[in-house]
């Protein structure tokens, strides 16, 4: 799995929880925040966390910078390396800053590589 699949993957689970959260009705009766399960499973447990129809635009947001940003940052690094050469092997490309910095949230997911760290 690459990075990208990775990050992908991981926007859609957040996607799914936050549409879940939005058609609970004890989530609509606590406008702006999103009421989901607890870790340990308690259907009765409840935490107050953010707001579905934020997670919803971060979620987008996050497609946006692997879709539109990465292409361009790959295709001005693609330019420069053509124009001036490619950096020494030490390099890190913006995109890789990109991609590493979007997985930070993600660290603790089972699928979460080492070598994605920033």
């Amino acid at each position: 799995m690459t990075l990208v699949e990775f990050l992908t993957a991981r926007i859609a689970e957040d996607e799914a929880v936050a549409h879940r959260a939005s058609e609970d009705p004890y989530v609509r009766s606590w406008p702006g925040a999103l009421m989901a399960p607890a870790l340990n499973g308690d259907p009765g447990t409840r935490t107050v966390s953010t707001p579905p129809t934020r997670v919803l635009a971060e979620c987008e947001a996050k497609r946006v910078l692997l879709t539109k940003v990465l292409e361009q940052i790959e295709s001005d690094e693609s330019t420069i390396a053509s124009e001036y050469g490619t950096p020494g092997t030490d390099w890190t490309t913006t995109a890789d800053m990109l991609l590493h910095t979007l997985a930070i949230p993600y660290a603790d997911h089972p699928d979460y590589l080492a070598e994605w760290a920033p």
